[in-house]
């Protein structure tokens, strides 16, 4: 009797130490990154990084939330409901001028001209039904950017998911057929279609995202010049919008793997 009721607490320490440990990994582990995503078509290399395993193979978990709807992203991330989200230079500079999110780009996914497209499972829709603006530079930057605060606090994570995207670039690149049948199955569209809508839609390495951030580089110029239009047809109202847009950090720490 007395060594079976030794037993029984031992086995009820053993399973309450468990339970702490778990609790205790579990308050240590960071809650996913929350990205909203517009339906532009290269933002299906993200799903495709997902699907492959690359953000955990990185050691980041991210949830990417979908959004048919660029108002809805838009209100999500001001509501603090995603942390960070895809879009162009204008999405960021509005948000910028509406919250105190302070969002700021860290990834320049893709560029593309004038004529890019918007990906909707219902069908295809030119990006001016999505975004009109009369005196937009011909040359777009579609960005992941995060919350000022998200940022800080997660610097590695958004250098993890620099890391993932080259995988999942080398990873397109290396197994096209693949690639563009898993992405074009997710959306319900032919392959055809997709290779379609990614026609002029030129994706970019860390590599050559570096360069872009750089101060004085194209992004800055890009920001600048998007800020200067958005004021002049009332769009944002803050001088200050453009101010601090980019975040370069975690692409040289992508670099240094750190």
């Amino acid at each position: 009797m007395r060594c079976g009721g030794t037993r029984r607490r031992y086995g009820c320490a053993v399973w309450a130490f468990g339970i702490v440990v778990l609790a205790a990994c579990s308050r240590g582990r960071p809650a996913p990154l929350r990205i909203g995503m517009s339906p532009w078509p290269g933002n299906e290399f993200l799903f495709l990084a997902e699907a492959r395993g690359f953000f955990a193979a990185e050691g980041v978990e991210v949830r990417l939330i979908e959004s048919t709807s660029l108002g809805d992203l838009l209100r999500a991330f001001d509501r603090g409901e995603i942390d960070g989200m895809t879009g162009t230079l204008a999405d960021v500079l509005e948000s910028r001028d509406r919250t105190r999110r302070a969002p700021r780009a860290f990834m320049a996914l893709g560029t593309s001209s004038g004529t890019d497209v918007i990906l909707a499972r219902a069908g295809v829709m030119t990006v001016g039904a999505w975004e009109a603006i009369d005196d937009a530079p011909e040359e777009l930057f579609d960005v992941v950017a995060l919350a000022a605060d998200v940022l800080e606090r997660r610097a590695r994570d958004a250098a993890a998911m620099v890391r993932a995207w080259d995988r999942t670039l080398a990873f397109a690149a290396e197994n096209r057929a693949e690639a563009d049948d898993c992405m074009a199955r997710r959306q319900g569209m032919s392959v055809d279609g997709l290779r379609d809508a990614l026609a002029g839609i030129r994706m970019l390495t860390s590599r050559e995202q570096r360069p872009l951030f750089a101060p004085g580089g194209p992004l800055e110029a890009a920001v600048e010049a998007m800020a200067a239009e958005l004021r002049t047809s009332g769009r944002i109202h803050d001088g200050g919008a453009a101010a601090d847009c980019l975040a370069p950090e975690p692409l040289a720490r992508a670099g240094r793997r750190g």
